[in-house]
């Protein structure tokens, strides 16, 4: 219903009966319709704003192909925007670990072929020119580069080429995903090439505030947008077919829990902490421990779990296309690593209703609610991640209540529609500026 000025002003004086002063009720009205205006005026510039570049955007993301939350993080959003309508494209120097449908995707693959001048193959050299060829042949308008290193030297590179040969400028965005600004970033080898190309960067993100500070403390300058990883809520669920049901008699008896990890299998990540607790919870709960991934400790790792007699009950099951189906057999999941930025895999299993123990490292505690989701434990520390499992583990009702918990806290925060819409309004903000 529509109000003449006078009939508002008398709406409001009604609101505001309880005024004491003529002075105080003038206030008030102007203070009421300022509000107003500058809402509908917000508004009006946001829809106008939305209008014009509600354009389809072609976007280029280049990343790791192998198994690890950069490339994985990479590929999922990429195909949520195509899904979107974006013009999407992936560049990698092999095929990428999850599989990609390339009817919503394509993928250009960078040469990697061994050349007999060089001792080791240049792969920033080789991915500049191939991102130069794909902004020039796809006209591309935005490149995202997930991880620091190499190829956020590689865009920079082919950026300038793509100017002096066009002088069209092609913003490009870099995100952060952990070892690449915790660790990398410090070492002497790379501290001023990975802070020349990010200060560089028209854009930053990171996975988690954790990384951000980290890059600040860098030196980095520049604004740095925080947006989380997220999880497919529908594929990454609690369900219990015939299916499910026999894949979890394949490792465990009927009384026995199941404990999963996934990861590359580096040192960063010591399983070996895993491994110690795992005799531990053993001796007061029946149980089996599942490892997913593939990565340079795994021979270490096999030899340990040989030393303390626990072959039997362990599974090295290497990398697994369909993991949803191992996190829907799992009681607890576990990561205990001495760095992380924002774990996709503690995404997957709170996802799917599986309570999570984490070391209070990096991002880990802006995710895991510690006590609610799962819990919290010091680096290193393998009596205490023993017996927060044994916590866990020992009542069923316990591993359900936080199971249910951790469901809720993905719906809540971690969504494909809630992430992917950021870093499409984050593209459009920095398209905005060049």
């Amino acid at each position: 219903m529509r109000y003449s000025f006078f009939g508002y002003l008398l709406l409001l004086g009604i609101e505001y009966l309880n005024l004491m002063d003529l002075k105080t009720l003038i206030v008030y009205i102007f203070r009421k319709m300022e509000d107003t205006i500058s809402r509908a005026l917000k508004e009006s510039i946001n829809a106008i704003v939305d209008h014009i570049f509600r354009k389809r955007l072609r976007i280029g993301f280049v990343c790791h192909p192998f198994m690890g939350g950069s490339g994985i993080s990479a590929i999922s959003i990429a195909t949520e925007l195509a899904k979107r309508g974006h013009d999407v494209h992936i560049i990698v120097y092999k095929k990428p670990f999850r599989r990609i449908n390339q009817n919503l995707v394509k993928i250009h693959q960078i040469s990697i072929k061994k050349h007999p001048v060089f001792e080791y193959f240049p792969i920033t050299l080789a991915a500049a020119a191939k991102i130069e060829e794909v902004i020039k042949k796809e006209k591309l308008d935005i490149i995202n580069v997930h991880y620091a290193l190499p190829y956020s030297v590689s865009s920079y590179l082919a950026k300038q080429m793509v100017f002096s040969s066009t002088r069209k400028n092609i913003p490009i965005v870099t995100t952060l995903h952990g070892t690449d600004i915790h660790t990398l970033a410090w070492k002497k080898d790379f501290k001023s090439i990975i802070r020349f190309t990010l200060e560089n960067s028209d854009g930053i993100t990171s996975v988690s505030r954790f990384l951000a500070d980290q890059a600040k403390e860098l030196g980095i300058k520049k604004e740095i947008k925080v947006i989380y990883n997220y999880v497919d809520e529908q594929r990454f669920r609690r369900y219990r077919d015939r299916k499910i049901r026999d894949l979890r008699r394949d490792f465990a008896e009927r009384n026995e829990r199941i404990i999963l990890h996934a990861s590359n299998f580096r040192k960063i990540k010591r399983i070996d902490d895993i491994v110690r607790a795992f005799k531990r919870i053993r001796k007061k709960v029946p149980c089996k421990l599942l490892l997913i991934g593939d990565g340079p400790e795994k021979s270490k790792i096999k030899r340990l779990v040989e030393e303390l007699n626990l072959a039997e009950h362990v599974f090295f099951l290497g990398k697994q296309e369909k993991i949803e189906q191992f996190y829907a057999i799992a009681d607890l999941f576990m990561l205990v690593s001495s760095k992380e930025g924002c774990p996709l895999s503690i995404l997957e299993a709170m996802s799917s209703e599986v309570p999570v123990i984490a070391t209070r490292v990096g991002g880990i505690p802006e995710i895991v609610v510690d006590g609610k989701t799962g819990y919290l434990v010091e680096v290193g520390n393998v009596d205490d991640i023993a017996e927060k499992a044994i916590k866990i583990l020992s009542k069923k009702r316990k591993i359900r209540e936080m199971g249910k918990f951790a469901r809720a806290e993905v719906l809540s925060k971690y969504t494909k529609e809630k992430v992917v819409l950021e870093y499409e309004k984050y593209f459009r903000k920095v398209l905005l500026k060049i």
